[in-house]
């Protein structure tokens, strides 16, 4: 099939490990920003940095990503146990494929851990904000509103992307280690861990980010409001979301 020709293997790994790191990226800018709205107050988030940042990232990781592949250091290959493509160091490039390793380790690593200590802080300010919550005007009631949003957001997002987090900390540790060596040779580990935590678990994000969206965002509802969501099986037409229905919840 498509996932045996190497260019569509190639095109289609890296475009995925692109989108995850811009993804994690992305939640780490959302997530950042709105704990220092909400630690301080009059401090102003730049919306154009952060939006200038977030091109710049990917297009670091566009750079790094083409030189390693063009210069044969990362090939990629279909694994058939697990029925995804993956990348690998290529035979006699190890050393500089083991840097590229660590780099894409980092780039999950340490975004999640900021997402965090984030989300955690929020909590922590949402929590105190709840019990003044009737003293509040219509203006700090709309910036609550946003931060339990985001709050959503992240924890869900935490919730998908923690196990990944702790595999490559054990890719990571494994390197020194003999222990978590033996882990990553476990049959169930090695076919399952990584398809589940790296590949599933995020898609399992995206499907749900959606859900949060019709629930949290007016904006949203108004947009989709105007739509009906229908699904057609053997002639039969069941409507499932309708624009009445969908107005309904606001």
């Amino acid at each position: 099939g498509m996932f045996g020709s190497e260019p569509f293997c190639t095109v289609w790994s890296v475009g995925f490990y692109l989108v995850l790191r811009v993804t994690v990226f992305t939640v780490l800018l959302v997530s950042v920003s709105r704990t220092l709205a909400l630690a301080l107050p009059v401090y102003k988030v730049n919306r154009k940095a952060v939006v200038g940042s977030l091109i710049a990232y990917s297009t670091i990781l566009i750079i790094i990503d083409t030189v390693f592949i063009v210069t044969g250091t990362m090939e990629t290959r279909f694994r058939k146990n697990e029925s995804f493509c993956e990348m690998f160091p290529a035979v006699g490039s190890m050393k500089y494929g083991e840097v590229y390793a660590i780099l894409l380790k980092l780039q999950l690593i340490v975004p999640t851990v900021f997402i965090l200590v984030s989300f955690l802080i929020t909590t922590l300010y949402i929590t105190r904000q709840r019990k003044v919550a009737q003293r509040m005007g219509k203006e700090e009631s709309v910036l609550r509103h946003v931060s339990v949003t985001v709050a959503l957001f992240t924890a869900v997002f935490l919730i998908c992307f923690l196990p990944g987090f702790v595999i490559q900390i054990l890719y990571v540790v494994s390197v020194r280690y003999e222990v978590t060596k033996e882990l990553r040779s476990n049959p169930i580990f090695k076919y399952y861990a990584h398809l589940i935590s790296v590949f599933l678990l995020p898609l399992l994000n995206s499907s749900l980010n959606p859900c949060l969206y019709l629930t949290r965002m007016p904006q949203y509802r108004t947009w989709s409001g105007k739509r009906s969501l229908q699904v057609t099986i053997k002639g039969k037409t069941w409507v499932l979301l309708s624009a009445k229905s969908q107005s309904s919840l606001a």
